[in-house]
């Protein structure tokens, strides 16, 4: 299987598994790098008949949290170790956003819970 008819299927799988529609993921697509996709350029990416440029499978990696060597098929391995702490990062400050966290009994604060990121992006992430 040449490269493009790789990233084609990679594209389309990834699309399928979440439920998104063409026109879903060329906004998606759309909203990452400024310009929306239509639903057959996206058809076009997947059958292979057309190459996406290098800032859409930028955008399809990190819509996706796949790595690019994972889009072309260089590997079968979907995350890198530097999108696994990136997604670490995302979920924990949606966690800390969206719901109601406690410690030793004690609802956090906004504050307290900027403080939780705040720290845990220096011991985790800074260097990454």
């Amino acid at each position: 299987m040449s490269n493009r008819t790789i990233l084609g299927a990679r594209i389309a799988e990834l699309r399928y598994k979440k439920d998104l529609r063409q026109f879903e993921l060329g906004e998606l697509i759309g909203e990452a790098i400024g310009i929306s996709l239509s639903p057959s350029a996206i058809g076009q990416y997947e059958r292979g008949a057309r190459n996406p440029p290098l800032e859409v499978v930028e955008a399809i990696s990190d819509i996706f949290n796949v790595s690019i060597d994972y889009l072309f098929g260089k590997t079968d391995e979907k995350l890198t170790v530097d999108k696994y702490l990136k997604l670490d990062k995302i979920e924990l400050e949606r966690l800390l956003k969206t719901k109601n966290v406690t410690f030793q009994g004690k609802l956090l604060t906004e504050q307290d819970k900027e403080r939780i990121l705040d720290i845990a992006f220096a011991l985790f992430w800074k260097d990454k």
